[in-house]
């Protein structure tokens, strides 16, 4: 940006909330502060919160035991910490039946890590094993989470940069510091850009990067200075479903008892929820087999609900085959999340 003291460029789009210190308690904070340390373009989809006294004769080694299931193709996160107050250290593994594919823990040097990448090779359910080392008592949180591509979600460093996003109205707020009364003019390299008396709304068509151009006129029609600001331009992030309020993890049967809707959240907490309208999902469990339960929409009949109801308590269901459309009118199909029924 040129050296200038009297254009000043706000814009609107690049606020992205962070987690920063959180006490390492055995409750809901240690779930969150997992997920933070997940990465700026992880999406959690399931949450492991395991807590064990020390081990017994009759149980030398507790174990928490769940069921995770992975589409092809997709890359995924195992991440956890451990409760600093106990002693004990938390060690997450994945399974395929008996065939170990990642752990935070190395057997053969010792060391531990705070996370475990996987990407899923063939479509189905895997195990995920949680216990602490020695069997010292201790209490950890893990979570499970998607990795999204760089060109669908924007990370931390990124959210400090200046983005423009593919196919929806981008808010850009242009004031400046002059006394008198100034009239700007504003162009953009590509896309178009609209507004007055500072604030504008910029719509871009192809990814890569733009540049608005900003002209300072004073009320004479004198031109007092000129200056630009570029923008990278990247496509839409995908949303996550919501049903009863989550993304993933415990849902209660009460809480399905009242729910009316399934829901669509956009990754990062700016944006707003009405760029895509879901068209359809299925809700499923391994017993119902893939047809399971189809939800046309977002609104939930009563039957709809009376058969989800009917999913046993300590059962792992899924939303899967989520298709969404956006507002241009794009299908997309979105990775499955993964639920416990309670």
């Amino acid at each position: 940006m040129n050296e200038m003291k009297k254009l000043i460029i706000f814009y609107t789009i690049i606020f992205f909330a962070n987690i920063h210190g959180l006490l390492a308690q055995c409750n809901n904070k240690l779930v969150e502060l997992a997920a933070s340390k997940s990465g700026p373009n992880a999406i959690t989809i399931k949450e492991f919160k395991v807590k064990f006294g020390e081990g017994t004769m009759n149980r030398p080694l507790p174990v928490g035991r769940y069921s995770v299931l992975l589409n092809e193709g997709m890359h995924y996160r195992f991440t956890l910490v451990n409760a600093s107050e106990l002693e004990g250290k938390g060690v997450l593994q994945l399974y395929d039946k008996t065939v170990l594919l990642g752990s935070t823990y190395n057997t053969e040097t010792g060391e531990d890590y705070q996370q475990f990448d996987y990407i899923c090779k063939r479509t189905k359910t895997y195990q995920v094993l949680a216990f602490f080392k020695e069997a010292r008592p201790g209490c950890m949180a893990g979570v499970l989470s998607l990795i999204m591509p760089d060109s669908t979600i924007v990370n931390n460093s990124e959210s400090q940069e200046n983005i423009l996003y593919i196919g929806i109205d981008n808010p850009i707020t242009l004031g400046t510091t002059y006394n008198e009364k100034t009239l700007l003019k504003v162009r953009i390299s590509q896309g178009k850009i609209e507004g007055s008396d500072g604030e504008y709304i910029a719509r871009v068509e192809k990814e890569g990067q733009t540049t608005v151009y900003v002209d300072i006129y004073n009320t004479n029609g004198e031109k007092l200075e000129s200056d630009s600001l570029i923008f990278k331009v990247r496509p839409l992030p995908f949303p996550v479903v919501l049903f009863a309020g989550k993304q993933g993890g415990t849902v209660y049967k009460d809480e399905i008892m009242n729910l009316k809707t399934i829901d669509l959240l956009m990754p990062l907490n700016y944006m707003k929820n009405d760029y895509y309208t879901l068209i359809e999902c299925t809700i499923t469990t391994e017993n119902i087999g893939l047809s399971g339960i189809r939800i046309t929409g977002n609104q939930l009949s009563s039957f709809q609900k009376e058969n989800i109801l009917k999913i046993p308590s300590g059962t792992v269901f899924y939303i899967t085959n989520i298709i969404v459309r956006t507002q241009d009118g794009k299908i997309q199909h979105l990775p499955s999340q993964t639920y416990w029924m309670e």
